[in-house]
């Protein structure tokens, strides 16, 4: 896996004219920005700066993983601030196909009579309601 995510960030890098040599990161991964571009927002609070930590790589899951997990694992609104320093950031987005429908996956480790925050939405539904009411597209679909 190392060998392929060398070789697809190898072509970006050539492709946005980035020296190949910046690809040293990869190797070591102490070897990173101290700069913090990431805020999450927190309600009543507002922007919070994310601090890089050593050795760790952050991961935004998402809505999905949010209905998927029942709300477990919470998809939080976040920004980049651009700093004077560079740096580089990757994103990945993944989602279901538009017809697919998404619902919470219930686990056994849930505690005995724990339902669904959630109701069964199609990914294209899902979509239209967030581009429509953004941050309270999760409680429009509550059960």
């Amino acid at each position: 896996m190392k060998a392929l995510a060398e070789k697809v960030t190898g072509i970006l890098f050539t492709a946005l004219s980035i020296p190949v040599e910046d690809l040293n990161w990869f190797d070591d991964p102490t070897n990173r920005t101290k700069t913090s571009g990431l805020q999450v927002f927190k309600d009543g609070v507002g922007w919070i700066p994310v601090e890089p930590e050593p050795k760790a790589i952050i991961v935004n899951l998402g809505d999905f993983t949010h209905l998927l997990s029942n709300g477990r694992f919470i998809s939080v609104l976040h920004r980049v601030v651009v700093k004077p320093i560079q740096r580089y950031s990757v994103g990945y987005f993944y989602r279901p196909p538009m017809d697919f429908v998404v619902s919470p996956l219930l686990s056994k480790d849930l505690g005995p009579g724990e339902v669904p925050r959630y109701r069964s939405i199609i990914a294209k539904e899902y979509h239209e309601l967030k581009a429509k009411h953004n941050e309270k597209a999760f409680s429009l679909i509550e059960n």
